[in-house]
């Protein structure tokens, strides 16, 4: 991805700014200015990680807090971004929830969530998207984001990417690659797992489990689908997509498992006179040839295989 230009750009038109970020960040809408519009922009890559930078001399928008001058949708290419405030103030909106940014704080947000930002009059604010490969490996993002503790190691990661940022060369690759590493391992450590934290996570532990048991009742419906298991629980489609994230799990791989499972438990006791195919459709699988397939890929064995040996076990007790 090219630059918006070799250094930061100055954009004296809120239409010319949208257009250079517009097809980097999916349904982005902005609000038309009435006023004086000034900015100076920077679009990069570091690495796999996209990073805008904005340092906003007229926002357009006047003094007041209640008009966000971008709004964008939730981002594919992302699990969740990040805002460093260099200078005066941001506004992130998720939903009903409102955040303020002061200089020198940060934190980190949900890309799956429509957001609006706004920056005001003399503010600068970095942003960078976060690769999914990264974001999914950390806990729970609640709506209007985590602030992030300023540790040293996000202190020697920031001041690095501000210090790049201030020449008109952007890094190499290799170099991009690892301060990427570095940023990452410093939000990882900002992070901290804190009491509420904790909470968290046992809420989403006790809500995965809520949602097994929803599956288990449905196993035999061989058109169990997500949105089914939502409703059992209590969930739209996305909150049960984002809750399966946190696990790096999908609600669809999560009932092939237990069908798997369940499948393996009665093939030990099969009765006498059951098929296999039977007992493929018991457990919601349409197609016993891919039943078994998938089996053998689990359990190292097939089903008629793992009930042989089962039967066997059994004598020999």
């Amino acid at each position: 991805m090219s630059p918006i230009s070799a250094a930061h750009r100055r954009f004296t038109s809120a239409e010319d700014w949208h257009s250079a970020i517009a097809p980097h960040f999916a349904g982005s809408r902005y609000t038309r200015r009435a006023q004086s519009f000034s900015l100076w922009g920077r679009l990069e890559r570091l690495g796999d990680t996209l990073l805008l930078d904005n340092c906003v001399a007229a926002s357009g928008l006047g003094p007041t807090n209640d008009t966000y001058g971008l709004s964008i949708d939730p981002l594919e290419t992302s699990s969740c971004f990040i805002l460093l405030q260099r200078d005066g103030r941001a506004f992130v909106k998720q939903a009903d929830q409102a955040t303020e940014l002061r200089a020198g704080e940060w934190a980190i947000f949900d890309a799956s969530l429509p957001t609006s930002f706004l920056i005001p009059d003399a503010s600068r604010t970095i942003g960078l998207a976060v690769p999914h490969r990264y974001g999914e490996r950390w806990s729970r993002i609640q709506i209007g984001g985590m602030r992030l503790a300023r540790s040293p190691e996000s202190r020697v990661a920031l001041a690095m990417i501000v210090e790049a940022l201030g020449f008109v060369e952007w890094p190499s690759s290799r170099v991009q690659a690892s301060m990427e590493i570095l940023l990452m391992d410093a939000v990882e450590a900002s992070l901290a797992a804190d009491a509420n934290e904790r909470s968290a996570l046992m809420l989403v532990a006790a809500k995965i489990e809520q949602v097994r048991q929803a599956i288990e009742v449905q196993l035999s419906n061989p058109n169990l689908s997500p949105d089914d298991i939502g409703r059992s629980v209590g969930l739209s489609r996305r909150s049960l997509y984002r809750l399966f994230r946190q696990i790096n799990q999908t609600p669809m791989g999560l009932v092939q498992e237990a069908r798997l499972a369940r499948a393996a438990r009665l093939l030990q006791h099969r009765p006498e006179g059951a098929s296999i195919t039977s007992v493929s459709y018991s457990v919601g699988f349409v197609d016993p040839t891919h039943f078994s397939r998938l089996f053998r890929a689990r359990y190292g064995q097939s089903p008629r295989q793992w009930t042989l040996t089962a039967s066997r076990n059994a004598a020999a007790r």
